[in-house]
């Protein structure tokens, strides 16, 4: 198993088949797919079940609605990928995204691959924003901000598995920005960090479900 996605899902039935979609699309077809339904009440469970039935590759976990941190922790336990990949339940990705970071990552020894993303309007699908990123490892010691530089969000990095285990890293089980303190401590123990320009991820603007 090259890559563990793990995804919280939670009350999000409109967008959540495209972005399975999206995850399922990817080149890399080594990959395992753990969704954690956070006791959605919605149709989100039907399309979890419609997905592993079709897809060896989903995992689907069911959980008393705790938040998207304890979410991604309870993915985190039984995760069996040498990297790491956090997804948004309702957001896209190009399906080109694991494979070309995990590439980086083998070929170059990083513990961390990040890539910018294209925040997009829920309903207009207008591009609101593009991030950018220069291609090449990251200069950890010349760099004073390291941790905004490269977004505090789990969703545009893969992790080396190993990192985070031997580390205990985990996410905050609290309502917003969860994975602020999992994503910075993940960053600034990384030995080496390599960015790419191009971006491969599509953050939905004012969705629904469990993010961030």
């Amino acid at each position: 198993m090259i890559v563990s996605v793990v995804i919280p899902v939670y009350n999000v039935e409109n967008f959540l088949t495209s972005a399975l979609q999206s995850i399922a699309n990817q080149t890399l077809s080594n990959i395992e797919i753990i969704c954690i339904d956070d006791g959605s009440t919605d149709r989100s469970p039907d399309i979890l079940k419609f997905f592993a039935a079709h897809d060896e590759r989903f995992t689907i976990i069911t959980q008393p609605n705790s938040n998207a941190g304890a979410a991604r922790n309870r993915g985190l336990d039984i995760a069996r990928g040498k990297y790491l990949y956090f997804m948004d339940s309702d957001d896209l990705c190009l399906p080109e995204m694991l494979e070309t970071a995990v590439n980086i990552a083998e070929e170059e020894n990083c513990e961390t691959v990040v890539w910018p993303y294209i925040t997009f309007a829920s309903i207009s699908k207008e591009i609101l924003a593009t991030r950018k990123l220069p291609d090449g490892v990251v200069d950890i010691a010349a760099e004073k901000s390291l941790f905004i530089n490269l977004y505090p969000n789990a969703w545009t990095k893969i992790f080396r598995t190993k990192m985070i285990i031997d580390n205990n890293l985990r996410f905050q089980e609290i309502t917003n920005n969860n994975d602020a303190s999992f994503v910075g401590t993940a960053l600034a123990l990384s030995e080496k960090i390599r960015t790419i320009s191009k971006p491969m991820y599509f953050y939905r603007k004012s969705g629904t479900g469990l993010q961030a």
